[in-house]
């Protein structure tokens, strides 16, 4: 769960972004992630090395809400990320390159069905791959802010910069 908060946050707040994209794709793109101000899903996530040998599995709940609780301005995305799409049906892959080294992925790809984000899939500097796919998604419906409320466990250590 917690990987999927590091990696599924910043991808699609999309923070401080740079880079060279064609205007259509990215225009898209910014489109789709900019209409959903509450997300709901469910998702399952894999994690292969690069030998595509299964490291990781879990699953888990996910939501996502603006301002605030979901950070981001994706207006600025082509600044960070050369974007490139294709589309097949009621399907839009984009996929998504960073400009710059020190990034936690080499490529994502970023899926939506029906307009909604469907999957998504980053492969890192050694070829490892991470599959995220999302089920029972719902935008713009209301959440509790309870469901935004942690409480730490008790016996946990607190680490804070």
């Amino acid at each position: 769960m917690r990987l999927i908060r590091m990696l599924l946050l910043p991808v699609l707040a999309l923070t401080t972004l740079q880079a060279h994209a064609d205007d259509k794709d990215v225009a898209r793109l910014t489109q789709l992630l900019e209409k959903s101000q509450t997300l709901t899903a469910r998702f399952s996530q894999l994690t292969l090395d690069g030998t595509g040998t299964q490291l990781q599995e879990t699953a888990g709940e996910m939501s996502l809400q603006r301002p605030g609780l979901f950070y981001g301005d994706v207006s600025k995305i082509s600044q960070s990320f050369d974007i490139s799409a294709k589309e097949a049906g009621g399907v839009i892959d984009f996929t998504l390159k960073p400009k710059t080294k020190d990034t936690l992925f080499d490529s994502l790809r970023l899926s939506f069905r029906n307009g909604l984000v469907n999957d998504m899939q980053l492969i890192d500097s050694v070829g490892q791959r991470t599959n995220i796919l999302f089920t029972g998604v719902k935008a713009n419906e209301p959440i509790p802010a309870s469901k935004f409320k942690f409480d730490i466990p008790k016996g946990a250590d607190v680490i804070q910069e």
